[in-house]
């Protein structure tokens, strides 16, 4: 048990996003993108988001690398993203990045894992407690990863992009099947309207 369940720490290098200082702002445009939770709207891409139009070289350190997890560090939820991009690009302070370091581990399942009730309840009940909950970095270092065989991993992550294509489809009908619905209402209110008239 306690070699498939393992720290966070010895699997992923964990990173706390960038603190504007030093007369960094961000704007609507500029030379590099800065991530924020709010830029997560609809998914995985991020959009919308601000810029700063200068930066020193330091802040290249912390470059996102394709496959990093960005987890919200404050609030209830600590939503999770998978950063896919290929370009210059960092995350705020408001996340922390979390960067795979181990080939028995892919990013996917780990972003999965993290996104689960049993890693939330975690993460939630060892934040400091405020007006809004906030997660330190030691707290997400302990959190216990259970680590499948690759092989394994992969045969999971297969079958969740199969459901997930389902749960799209099934989605997709369900919002068509609403519109139906209301345009027959409304075809009703309107044949009465006009009855009436």
């Amino acid at each position: 048990m306690e070699q498939y369940y393992q720290p966070l720490r010895d699997i992923a290098r964990t990173s706390s996003g960038i603190t504007l200082r030093n007369g960094l702002t961000l704007k609507e445009e500029g030379a590099l993108p800065v991530l924020q939770p709010r830029d997560f709207t609809k998914g995985e891409q991020p959009e919308h988001p601000l810029y700063l139009d200068h930066y020193p070289k330091s802040i290249e350190n912390h470059f996102l690398a394709k496959g990093d997890i960005l987890l919200a560090n404050k609030g209830t939820k600590f939503a999770t993203f998978l950063f896919n991009g290929d370009y210059p690009c960092v995350a705020s302070a408001a996340f922390f990045v979390v960067r795979v370091q181990q080939v028995k581990c892919y990013p996917h399942f780990l972003k999965w894992y993290l996104e689960q009730p049993e890693a939330k309840d975690y993460l939630l009940s060892n934040s400091i407690t405020s007006t809004v909950p906030s997660l330190s970095k030691s707290v997400l270092d302990n959190l216990s990863v259970p680590v499948p065989p690759p092989s394994t991993q992969n045969k999971i992550l297969k079958q969740l992009q199969v459901l997930q294509q389902q749960e799209d489809l099934l989605q997709e009908m369900l919002k068509k099947t609403q519109e139906i619905k209301n345009a027959y209402v409304w075809e009703q209110i309107e044949k009465e309207k006009h009855k009436n008239s």
